[in-house]
């Protein structure tokens, strides 16, 4: 649409997580949106996650009056719809719950996204 404007936002913490996109979308005079795109190997390293963790705790910080992330983190065993995950208290699952929490972020998407024929439905690509 004409009246947005968008522009890709280039941070430190952002720049360091490949396979990231992010992007200020101005949705008026006052507002504007925060747009996260991540994809997150499932065979990521320890660094990696650490990474993904620091850059969406600082977009918060970032003074947008709207954020929205989106992406596949590869983390199954992260149960939003029952606020629960599998995992001991310093796993990924455990740290990527509980930062989405303390950050006051929440899942959007409530019903499958993603089944096959053989295969259980999920919210993958949430």
């Amino acid at each position: 649409r004409p009246c947005l404007e968008v522009h890709q936002v280039h941070n430190l913490e952002f720049n360091k997580l490949e396979e990231s996109i992010w992007c200020s979308v101005r949705l008026s005079s006052t507002s504007r949106c925060l747009v996260g795109v991540i994809y997150r190997k499932p065979t990521a390293d320890i660094e990696y996650d650490s990474r993904m963790l620091e850059g969406l705790s600082r977009s918060i910080r970032l003074g947008f009056t709207h954020i929205l992330i989106l992406g596949d983190f590869n983390l199954p065993r992260v149960n939003f719809a029952e606020h629960t995950y599998t995992g001991g208290d310093n796993s990924i699952e455990a740290r990527f719950y509980n930062l989405i929490d303390d950050l006051g972020l929440y899942e959007n998407v409530r019903s499958a996204t993603r089944w096959r024929n053989s295969q259980t439905p999920s919210r993958l690509d949430c």
